[in-house]
């Protein structure tokens, strides 16, 4: 009887525990560094997850040809940054922007955590958010922002992923009110 509640034991174990890290695994897919790939998300999700840590990396690598790969390039795409200046519309304002801000920075660092990416149904629109913190110097003068909150919209167009709108925010200390 010991041997047989042993063995029970055993494959009971041996049956939940691959669920278990298959679970676990999945969870943290989307919180996985940049430039990731998982057999827990579909080919498509994939794709959109792929351009989105493309774009987070373009802070560190400065590449203006990924940038313009990855972004929509519409007149009246939206683009709000976390500065009072931030509210870009339009791909060539962005870009400009862009190409300001990298002028302004170097050792960028760029981590992304808490993603979280959805697909439309029809399968040509995804939205996407996620939270990450900045590293950098300005100025000669060390920057850390963490914690920003980053929204996103990507339409497929032509058989590739572009990014046609985002929203930044960097959250506030507290509540003004409780709820």
């Amino acid at each position: 009887m010991k041997a047989l509640c042993s063995l029970l034991l055993l494959l009971a174990i041996s049956f939940f525990a691959p669920s278990a890290f298959a679970q676990e695994a999945a969870s943290d897919t989307l919180s996985a560094a940049p430039d990731t790939t998982s057999v827990y998300l579909s080919p498509e999700m994939q794709e959109v997850k792929t351009v989105i840590d493309r774009f987070g990396r373009l802070w560190e690598d400065e590449d203006m040809d990924a940038f313009a790969d990855l972004i929509a390039h519409d007149d009246d795409m939206i683009v709000i940054g976390t500065d009072d200046a931030e509210y870009v519309i339009g791909y060539e304002q962005f870009k400009t922007a862009r190409e300001e801000q990298f002028t302004s920075y170097e050792n960028v660092e760029y981590n992304i955590y808490d993603q979280s990416i959805k697909l439309s149904e029809s399968g040509d629109v995804a939205w996407f958010a996620e939270t990450f913190d900045l590293f950098l110097l300005a100025q000669g003068e060390p920057v850390s922002l963490e914690g920003i909150r980053l929204t996103g919209v990507l339409e497929k167009r032509d058989g590739d992923w572009k990014i046609v709108q985002l929203h930044t925010s960097v959250p506030v200390e507290g509540q003004a009110a409780e709820y």
